[in-house]
């Protein structure tokens, strides 16, 4: 496996504090994701809710929508495709990942799930940022991201730090928007 801790973002782990709905303040470690996160993840995506699900997935999958996990993660790069973790003790509380757009060089599609019970904390925005300029840095210059029209979250978050709109297809329940990468990193 490729060597993920000599990345243009920085020292890994990040770390992210969170204050949990009980009051508690919890620091949240994000790291490039490794075999090790495999088994973790997979307990993650069992406690995710239907509306998690279907919003980064649209729909809602009976098991987790990756055949082999393990072998996608033996074959991550960490250059042309990157994905992060977010973790609370040993528990994944968060994925965020980019591959490139095979019909647009240049490109990277990016998507994030973060746990319901530490959403609207800031994580997502974090964690999308931290892959923004890794892709930046590995000379990407668009972001494309697919959301669900009702997704006012993704909205919001992308919002915050990717500022140049280039174009925007809508499905119908859906929208793609892709970004220039070189404004907001």
């Amino acid at each position: 496996m490729p060597d993920n801790t000599s990345d243009p973002a920085g020292e890994w782990p990040k770390q992210y504090p969170l204050e949990l709905e009980d009051g508690r303040k919890v620091i949240a470690e994000i790291s490039p994701i490794t075999l090790a996160d495999v088994k973790p993840i997979e307990e993650a995506y069992k406690k995710f809710s239907d509306t998690s699900l279907y919003g980064r997935f649209f729909t809602v999958p009976n098991v987790l929508p990756y055949h082999n996990l393990a072998d996608r993660v033996s074959h991550l790069d960490h250059k042309t495709r990157e994905a992060l973790v977010a973790r609370l003790g040993g528990r994944v509380i968060g994925i965020a990942n980019y591959a490139p757009d095979p019909d647009v060089p240049g490109t990277v599609e990016a998507a994030a799930i973060i746990a319901d019970d530490v959403q609207r904390r800031g994580l997502g925005t974090f964690m999308l940022r931290q892959l923004v300029r890794i892709a930046h840095d590995r000379g990407n210059r668009k972001l494309a991201v697919e959301y669900l029209l009702s997704n006012n979250a993704v909205k919001a978050i992308l919002a915050k730090f990717v500022d140049t709109l280039i174009s925007e297809e809508d499905y119908g329940i859906s929208k793609r928007a892709v970004y220039n990468l070189d404004k907001g990193t």
